[in-house]
């Protein structure tokens, strides 16, 4: 299925995620995928608010938001995001959107993060 090799592709390389107090504010995702997109340790393109929004739209009804926490404090927990190995959070996160997103193709959010890989 295109939509979930588009999601491993990527390996939601990013969902360089998400932050606050509860690892999901939509404002640290925005600083953490400019910075990773900096950094050229992403594979995120495009707006970076338009993809955390995205994001932070489907996470609860996804049932992904300790994925997305989890992918986030690690890419958080480091002096720079692209110095952190994250590929356990990361792909944990990505096997959950994909699994939504596929059942949702017709899903805008689901149809921006996947247009932002």
């Amino acid at each position: 299925m295109r939509l979930s090799s588009l999601f491993r592709t990527v390996a939601f390389s990013f969902l360089v995620a998400c932050g606050g107090s509860d690892g999901t504010d939509t404002g640290e995702c925005v600083e953490l995928c400019s910075d990773a997109q900096a950094g050229s340790c992403t594979s995120i393109q495009g707006s970076c608010t338009t993809f955390c929004n995205a994001l932070d739209s489907v996470q609860d009804e996804s049932g992904c938001t300790s994925e997305r926490a989890s992918y986030q404090a690690c890419l958080g927990d480091g002096a720079d995001v692209c110095d952190n190995d994250c590929d356990g959070e990361e792909a944990a996160l990505e096997d959950c959107l994909t699994d939504f997103c596929a059942q949702n193709l017709t899903n805008e959010d689901c149809q921006a993060l996947a247009s932002s890989f």
